[in-house]
């Protein structure tokens, strides 16, 4: 809260000085500050500490840390198996299917994670490789087995299943591991 007797104090802007006032005015003003100043001083040229080094850059996505964030990758690497599977099944032997599902599904969640790993702030590759795993396992259970078949009898199946699982969590870990690096 500003001091209730304080006054700026009033002196004439050239225009250059007058461009630097809304500029820091803009950066100033999301802060919440109350007020500016202007110290006395300058930096020197070859100074190495943090007022020289900071600069304009991107802003971290905070929704990408978000678990909202998480689910919504997953739940499109889920949609994108599902539709692959669903016209797999559709035109060509269910075993067979099953085997390009199982090669598919983690190439379908490398893609997912590059483009995961590759905003500022995702989480961590091992939390991100379970999340993603996870994610797939409960729609499954509940859309695909739970609704459409009305059996749980795919998740006795290895090749239909369970490789899969693996494979996506493999292939997400991987994927978090090199774009870290």
């Amino acid at each position: 809260m500003p001091d209730p007797g304080w006054t700026p104090p009033r002196f004439q802007l050239g225009p250059r000085e007058s461009s630097q006032l809304k500029e820091q005015g803009a950066l100033i003003e999301p802060s919440g500050a109350c007020r500016r100043a202007t110290l006395g001083g300058r930096l020197s040229v070859d100074i190495k500490s943090f007022p020289a080094a900071a600069q304009r850059g991107a802003a971290i996505d905070a929704r990408v840390r978000s678990l909202i964030r998480l689910v919504e990758y997953g739940f499109v690497g889920w949609m994108l198996c599902a539709a692959l599977m669903a016209i797999l099944l559709h035109i060509i032997p269910t075993g067979t299917a099953i085997a390009i599902h199982a090669v598919a599904a983690p190439l379908i969640f490398t893609g997912i994670a590059m483009g995961y790993f590759r905003r500022r702030g995702a989480w961590d590759p091992v939390p991100t490789a379970i999340a993603f795993t996870a994610i797939v396992a409960v729609f499954d259970a509940a859309l695909v087995a739970g609704l459409v078949l009305r059996d749980f009898a795919m998740f006795t199946s290895f090749a239909g299943t369970w490789l899969p699982f693996g494979l996506i969590f493999l292939a997400t870990w991987v994927t978090g591991l090199v774009a870290k690096t």
